[in-house]
Order: C-alpha cells, then sequence, then structure tokens
C-alpha cells in the first residue's frame, strides 16, 4: 500500500512542478524562442516525465505486486483446506472436494500440485480414478478384511470399513 501511496505522490509532484514552472513561463516577459524551448524541455517536460512517469510505473508496479500476493494467498489457502479435507475424511474424490471447497478444477489441479511440490501431501492421488488418499490409505497395506476377505476402504480418519461385512477397523498413525 505503501508503495502505491508512493508513486501517487510522484506523479503528483510531477505535474505540480511542471505545472507551477509552466505558469512561471507564462506569467514572465517572453524571452528568445530558444530559452523558452529550452526551458520549456528541461523545466517543464523533465519534471512531468520523469516524476509522472516514474510515480504511474512505480505504482503499477506495487499493484501487481499486491494482486500477486493475494494470489499466493488464496493459492495457500486452498491447499491447507484441500489438505484439511483429506485428512479428515481419509479418501474423497477429486470433483467432491473441489465443489465442497468451491474451486475450480483449475484451482483444485493447481492446490494438489502445490500441496505436493512444498511436500506437505503425505498420502496419494489416484489420477486415473479422480481420488485423493491421505497418509493412511498409503499405509493401509492390506485391503482385505480380516474377518471375511471382502475388500475395506477409507471411510474416516483412520477408520476402515469392509464394504461386504461392515467390519470396522483402525489404521495405527504415528
Amino acid at each position: 500500500m505503501f508503495r502505491i501511496a508512493l508513486g501517487i505522490v510522484l506523479a503528483v509532484v510531477g505535474l505540480s512542478v511542471s505545472t507551477i514552472i509552466l505558469l512561471a513561463l507564462i506569467a514572465s516577459p517572453p524571452p528568445e524562442l530558444s530559452t523558452t524551448i529550452l526551458i520549456a524541455i528541461f523545466c517543464v517536460l523533465a519534471p512531468l516525465v520523469i516524476c509522472t512517469g516514474g510515480g504511474v510505473w512505480f505504482a503499477l508496479r506495487a499493484y501487481r505486486a499486491r494482486e500477486q500476493a493475494q494470489k499466493m494467498a488464496r493459492q495457500r489457502e486452498l491447499e491447507n483446506a484441500l489438505l484439511a479435507l483429506v485428512n479428515a475424511r481419509g479418501k474423497i474424490s477429486l470433483g467432491h472436494s473441489m465443489a465442497e471447497l468451491k474451486m475450480s478444477y483449475e484451482e483444485g489441479k493447481a492446490a494438489i500440485y502445490g500441496l505436493v511440490r512444498a511436500k506437505r501431501f503425505p498420502g496419494y492421488i489416484d489420477w486415473d480414478a479422480q481420488m485423493l488418499y491421505s497418509a493412511d490409505a498409503a499405509s493401509l497395506g492390506d485391503l482385505n478384511c480380516p474377518d471375511c476377505g471382502g475388500m475395506r476402504q477409507i471411510v474416516g480418519k483412520g477408520i476402515v470399513k469392509c464394504g461386504h461385512c461392515g467390519n470396522q477397523g483402525f489404521i495405527a498413525t504415528t
């Protein structure tokens, strides 16, 4: 915010100095034409171009930097929400997670890649099935139910359930 204000102040100073000098030139007796041109170039145009142009450039650059920082903060917020959702559920489809977090497919994909790149996503991703699995699912090992031999699925944080007999089990977390 400070940089944007500084840019605006520079632009206003440039315009003010140029206007004051121009008004002083108009009010004074007319000198030779060559002198008037030199005064106009160095005393009016130079402050105008340097201060005003520099101020506008400075303000725009600061504004873009602020927009980029807000975008990165939003990305980090989405990453944290997605990670919390996957850890709470154990597994979740990509579509459901994006709908629940109200994010687009591109935002969701960027959040997943951001988590993986930062080594903050301890689980795994099945891109073919469009599923996200928590670290609990990665450590599950044997997927067969000890009672009936049916397939177990993660149904919550640290909880597995047999799809055939309904037996629930817990995954030891460290």
